[in-house]
């Protein structure tokens, strides 16, 4: 089993918590997707679609505040709004908004919290997740943008460090669960 295996058979375990997911999706919805964006995705990020879930779960398990990762539809459907928005997409019929250009290659893959949404920038090979800042982006496109994490892997392992922590905590006697979280640096 390599690196890859071991890290999406882990997401399966968190997925499997969220009874809202979807099912993992066939090779042939891929690359109706990618065809659709017009660019490939990146294979650990195609991985996690067609092994684990179709969105409706999230990286960090019940930690995770930041949304859920969305369906591969409605990434695909966002990004052709963001690029184009004006086009009418299947799952989206809002109107246009005036907003600066979207960057080519920059698929949205959750809401990041209150006014942020979390990319992917499928266009690096890295693949880092950005943080867009929905209301600075408005004013200054330029500084809407932010690096979370340098890659998708990265991302994900440091999401799955928050759960498994959380989990080992949820299992400790309740003045365990106390004295560890005392012990944690902040």
């Amino acid at each position: 089993m390599d690196h890859s295996d071991d890290l999406l058979a882990r997401l399966s375990a968190v997925a499997a918590a969220f009874p809202h997911r979807w099912p993992a999706v066939p090779e042939s919805q891929i690359t109706r997707a990618e065809k659709a964006l017009g660019f490939p995705l990146p294979p650990l990020f195609a991985a996690l679609y067609t092994r684990v879930a179709d969105g409706g779960w999230h990286p960090a398990g019940a930690t995770g505040s930041d949304g859920e990762l969305y369906p591969l539809e409605t990434l695909v459907d966002d990004y052709q709004r963001n690029r184009d928005p004006e086009e009418e997409t299947p799952t989206d019929t809002r109107s246009a908004q005036a907003l600066p250009e979207w960057p080519e290659g920059v698929v949205e893959i959750m809401n990041g919290g209150r006014f942020a949404s979390l990319c992917l920038d499928c266009l690096d090979p890295a693949a880092p997740i950005l943080v867009r800042d929905v209301d600075i982006a408005e004013s200054d496109s330029d500084v809407a943008w932010t690096v979370l994490a340098p890659s998708l892997a990265d991302w994900l392992e440091d999401a799955l460090r928050g759960a498994e922590q959380a989990q080992d905590r949820s299992m400790c006697p309740a003045g365990a669960n106390a004295a560890a979280s005392r012990a944690e640096p902040a």
